[in-house]
């Protein structure tokens, strides 16, 4: 059976804030197709109590970098938690 990706509501609420679900979803594509075939690749941060993993992205259209926090679930599917602007990503260039 092929992974899910779930989106809680909390990230909903988020990608509501940045512009749109669909704007966002367009700027996490390259991440979620990766999460589709090795979510554990992905840097995590982890405590005695918690694990979260997470994935950067870089400016996409009107779309800022977004820093996704996601978790993987007992039945291998990724939980995408929260998402938000990562504010100290800086455009290069001219």
């Amino acid at each position: 059976m092929p992974r899910r990706i779930i989106y809680s509501e909390e990230f909903d609420e988020q990608a509501r804030a940045l512009g749109g679900i669909p704007l966002v979803d367009q700027a996490l594509d390259p991440i979620t197709d990766a999460l589709q075939r090795n979510p554990r690749s992905f840097n995590y941060l982890e405590t005695d109590w918690f694990r979260i993993r997470y994935a950067i992205t870089k400016p996409f259209g009107n779309i800022p970098a977004l820093l996704v926090y996601f978790q993987i679930d007992a039945d291998d599917d990724v939980i995408m938690e929260w998402v938000e602007n990562y504010a100290p990503y800086q455009r290069s260039g001219s």
